[in-house]
């Protein structure tokens, strides 16, 4: 098992928690899922930076620089990769996938939690 305090993290952006009480924290280029006990269930991303939408082992995000939620339950993250530009995208906690929602021109003054879709 590995739990929230076996994982260092490199720059936490941004914290949610689902209705089953799960927390997500946005840290760079992963997401990290927990339970309410604290131990890790999933990793969507990886350490290395890039950009591709789908399951956890697949997606791969730039630069996270935002986390929010919907009305859905759905996590809302601004992704801000080096090259390129910020795209908007989500994850649905109940498929596992992600998608990118939109590209946006500028990040700065983003609060990723309004944008409900």
């Amino acid at each position: 098992e590995v739990f929230l305090s076996d994982i260092p993290l490199v720059a936490p952006i941004g914290i949610e928690a689902d209705g089953a009480g799960n927390v997500y924290v946005a840290d760079e280029t992963r997401l990290l899922e927990y339970s309410p006990e604290g131990r890790l269930l999933t990793v969507y991303g990886s350490t290395a930076s890039g950009f591709a939408d789908g399951g956890p082992a697949a997606v791969r995000f730039g630069r996270l620089k935002g986390l929010g939620k919907d009305g859905a339950g759905r996590l809302l993250l601004v992704d801000d990769p080096e090259i390129g530009s910020p795209r908007l995208r989500r994850l649905d906690p109940a498929t596992d996938q992600t998608e990118t929602l939109l590209t946006l021109d500028d990040t700065a003054g983003i609060d990723a939690s309004m944008y409900s879709t």
